[in-house]
């Protein structure tokens, strides 16, 4: 009831691009890329701001759900991880007998302080933007989380 929703896709057409998507390098990496969207039973909407976003559960790899969104929608940008596209996840766990949500601005647990330079920005892209307010690993590749973030 919080979200404005202009359209609902369920898991088809419509709120995510049919173009492949691209990787950090701008190289692509699913060919259809709606298609996997759809193969994994995600759930997808498009808001009243014209973002995408999906949610669908990701149980077998970190016990969770994984949301995905496209900040510019299905007709506009790059389609780009990194750029436009961004991973964010709910993750389950059990701390001493209680359980526990966390929201993580990536797939990995780790997206906080994952080795940025070897796994690039495709699996830490979200939470570099949210922790050093830039897109510099679009344009450099020799950031680091502690001491070289910019590219200035």
């Amino acid at each position: 009831e919080f979200m404005k929703v202009s359209k609902s896709c369920g898991t088809g057409d419509g709120c995510f691009s049919s173009n492949p998507m691209l990787g950090t390098d701008g190289k692509q990496t699913e060919s259809n890329y709606l298609s996997e969207l759809s193969r994994t039973l995600t759930q997808m909407y498009i808001l009243a701001d014209g973002t995408a976003i999906g949610f669908r559960d990701d149980l077998l790899n970190i016990g969770g759900l994984r949301i995905r969104v496209d900040i510019d929608g299905p007709n506009k940008g790059r389609n780009q991880v990194g750029n436009d596209l961004f991973d964010f996840s709910i993750v389950f766990y059990d701390n001493d007998g209680q359980q526990a949500l966390q929201l993580i601005p990536s797939a990995f647990p780790d997206s906080w302080t994952g080795d940025f330079v070897t796994r690039k920005a495709y699996s830490y892209s979200a939470a570099w933007v949210i922790k050093n307010e830039n897109l510099d690993y679009l344009k450099c590749n020799d950031l680091n989380w502690e001491t070289k973030t910019s590219c200035k």
